[in-house]
């Protein structure tokens, strides 16, 4: 099973599932786990096929906030983006406090580096979420 697939099951245990990603409305949801940190999600954007109206892809972004001088700030906020048909998932980009990183870049090039180091802590931090039991199962 490569990264990007296991990325995909790891995002469907925590409930990013279709009933998540293609309901009617609100594009958000939060779960919340006594003793750990509130985990976001916010719906981006769904990119269609214009012939067949198939889903290509989900953007996503999920991210933890704190509160640091009367501000909130995100650490981590990292854009995802899955690919139903293909039961896959690459982060796109990743913000903490120190910056802003990104897979992509505007001109069509990518960092293979980027790539790499940022797919594996997505599902490293999957899997922390999972054993905190972080879910969107419920309460959406």
């Amino acid at each position: 099973m490569t990264i990007y697939e296991q990325i995909y099951k790891k995002l469907q245990e925590i409930g990013v599932t279709d009933k998540l990603l293609n309901r009617e409305g609100e594009a958000a949801a939060k779960s919340k786990v006594d003793s750990f940190m509130d985990l976001n999600f916010d719906l981006l954007l769904s990119e269609f096929d214009t012939d067949t109206k198939e889903i290509l892809h989900h953007d996503m972004a999920l991210s933890h906030y704190y509160k640091m001088n009367g501000d909130m700030v995100a650490d981590p906020d990292m854009v995802i983006r899955i690919y139903p048909a293909r039961k896959m998932a690459e982060a796109m980009t990743y913000q903490d406090f120190f910056g802003y990183k990104v897979v992509y870049n505007p001109n069509g090039s990518y960092s293979p580096q980027q790539k790499k180091s940022q797919n594996a802590f997505l599902l490293q931090w999957l899997n922390n979420l999972i054993i905190q039991e972080h879910s969107f199962e419920e309460g959406f």
